[in-house]
C-alpha cells in the first residue's frame, strides 16, 4: 500500500523531527522563537500520534486476520 508506505515515512521522520525540535527549543533565546518552535513541536507531536494509532490498528487487524 503506496499510502501506508508514505505514512510510515512520514511517521520516521517525525520521530527524527522532535529531538531536533526540543533541541531548538532548549537553545532559543527570544520568547518568539520559543513560542514558534513549540508550536511546531506540538503539531509534529499531534501527527506522530495520530499516525502511531493508526499503524497499531493496521497491526491489530493484521494479527487478527493471522489468528484465523
Amino acid at each position: 500500500a503506496p499510502a501506508l508506505r508514505q505514512k510510515e515515512i512520514t511517521l520516521i521522520a517525525l520521530y527524527d523531527h522532535i529531538p531536533q525540535l526540543q533541541a531548538e527549543l532548549s537553545n532559543s533565546v527570544s520568547c518568539r522563537e520559543r513560542t514558534a518552535i513549540a508550536a511546531e513541536m506540538k503539531e509534529a507531536i499531534a501527527e506522530q500520534t495520530a499516525l502511531d494509532r493508526e499503524f497499531d490498528q493496521v497491526f491489530e487487524t493484521l494479527a487478527g486476520e493471522g489468528a484465523r
